[in-house]
Parts: C-alpha cells; structure tokens; sequence
C-alpha cells in the first residue's frame, strides 16, 4: 500500500514519474547537504576570521556548486549572481523557522499515539499542530501559540508538547531576566 492507503499502481507511466521523483528527492538532499557544508563554512569565517584572509571571496564555493551539479546553464548564473554572493547579502535563518510540521496521515493512525486507546466514531482523532502526531481529546486538548511555526494564536497542542513549549518559554524568560541588569539604589 502507498502512503495514502491504496495500492501501488502498476502503470507504466506511473513506475517513471515515481523513478522521477525519487531521483529528484535524492538531487534535493545532496544539495541540502551541499547548502548545509557552505553554511558551516561561512559560520566558522564568521567565528573564527583569519588574519591572511582580508575579505571573504565565496566565488570558489559557487564555482564547486556549480561544476558539481553538472549544468552550465548561463541564465542562472547572472550577473546578478556576484552581488548575491557579497557577505551582505547572507542572512542568518533560524533552521526551526523553515522546518514544517509534517502530519501523521488519519489512516495511519488508527491508536493514540500516547494513550494507545483506539479512534472510532465517538473517540476521535486530533493532530498536535507542534509535533504532526495523532491523538485523542484527553491527550491533545490544551492550547498553546507556536510563533515558531507562525501558529500566533492558541492551537490545539498534545501534553507532552505543551510541557516541552512551557519549560522552553519559562527557560527563555529566566534568561531575559538574568541576562538584565540588575538595578543599584544609589544613595
């Protein structure tokens, strides 16, 4: 069965696109992984700078981007490309700002994935929008916002994420707090 629950084609056709899309989906994580070595390095040039480097040239790394993917299509590689590359144009992002939440599917969940009671008419099913599992009311009725999901009002959270999201906040403000100054009277 395919992850939607029915079964697999056996058409021609479909057997290429799924050949297709698992070529594509292994393009897609060697440049994932090409991404995330370049951006290692730019974070050690950031940290640790060296005195014989006076400015950071990232044209060799979009050079062994480029050579490593094979092409040598020109209209990608503008002249805009060079301005893209200066160091001001880089912009730190929060690797949880750009992950989403993927949801169990409802029939692949047929039990409470913490209680492990089973979902009929009467029990039903409820996805934790922080972790995408599947749960029923008992076990996923508290509300919480996730602005790091863009989720700004209260949504429906499972009990072990609400705890997890409600020690985070309280670390984080423990922090802020220590991180102020603490006022002196003078006299």
């Amino acid at each position: 069965l395919d992850d939607d629950g029915l079964p697999f084609p056996t058409d021609v056709i479909q057997h290429r696109l799924r050949q297709i899309e698992a070529t594509y989906k292994q393009e897609v994580e060697q440049l994932r992984r090409q991404v995330r070595e370049l951006q290692h390095r730019l974070d050690i040039r950031h940290c640790y700078p060296t005195p014989a480097e006076p400015q950071m040239d990232y044209e060799d790394d979009f050079t062994c981007l480029k050579e490593s993917d094979g092409s040598e299509n020109e209209e990608f590689y503008s002249d805009h490309s060079e301005d893209c590359l200066s160091e001001a144009s880089w912009e730190p992002v929060d690797k949880r700002e750009t992950e989403v939440t993927r949801w169990v599917p409802d029939h692949m969940a047929s039990h409470c994935f913490n209680c492990d009671c089973e979902f009929w008419l009467a029990k039903r099913r409820h996805h934790c929008r922080n972790c995408g599992n599947v749960f029923c009311a008992g076990c996923c009725h508290l509300k919480l916002p996730i602005p790091d999901q863009q989720l700004y009002d209260p949504v429906l959270v499972c009990n072990s994420c609400y705890d997890h999201i409600q020690v985070s906040r309280a670390r984080e403000l423990m922090s802020q707090h220590l991180k102020k100054p603490i006022a002196t009277a003078s006299s």
